[in-house]
């Protein structure tokens, strides 16, 4: 691996395995204070509004969660060599913060696991068509069978405790 730095645009090439990847450097200064709270603030608005990313495993689609509850939006794109990534669909008001492909490709479950109750929205992405909406109260987790053709979901009384049990108070 080797890293390049082209100090005129700020451009970092690095070259792994054969293959370069381009990335674009923005640089802060310090003393510049109003410019470093503007950064930190627009990077805790990217994070906040991006809840979850998947990639379809065998073809070149992926799907973005965005938004805070109740305005949840699913935007799945095509990405194809040497062009940008397209906007297949977008669905919004769904109410998940979790998308699951399956193995096999083409079908997505959006979960709303934990706090959302556990709604579960079967899409097939060929035609974008809700197979089915169902739910799991309380899930927390969902797992497809390696086949593509079965769905599990079960309810963790672990995913559900956010504090520490003591099971000796001497420590």
């Amino acid at each position: 691996m080797w890293v390049d730095l082209d100090p005129i645009s700020f451009r970092y090439a690095f070259q792994v395995h054969r293959s370069k990847v381009k990335v674009q450097v923005e640089l802060l200064r310090e003393d510049n204070e109003q410019l470093v709270m503007q950064y930190e603030r627009e990077k805790q608005l990217r994070k906040a509004s991006e809840q979850a990313f998947a990639w379809e495993p065998v073809n070149n689609k992926f799907g973005i969660i965005t938004g805070e509850p109740p305005s949840i939006s699913v935007t799945f794109f095509q990405v194809n060599k040497g062009q940008e990534p397209t906007e297949l669909k977008k669905v919004e008001k769904r109410p998940c913060n979790n998308l699951f492909w399956s193995p096999q490709g083409q079908f997505v479950v959006l979960a709303g696991l934990r706090s959302m109750n556990g709604a579960l929205e079967f899409i097939d992405t060929k035609d974008f068509q809700v197979m089915m909406s169902t739910e799991h109260f309380m899930a927390t987790d969902i797992e497809w069978d390696p086949t593509g053709r079965y769905v599990a979901s079960c309810v963790s009384w672990w995913g559900h405790k956010p504090y520490l049990v003591i099971l000796n108070d001497r420590y």
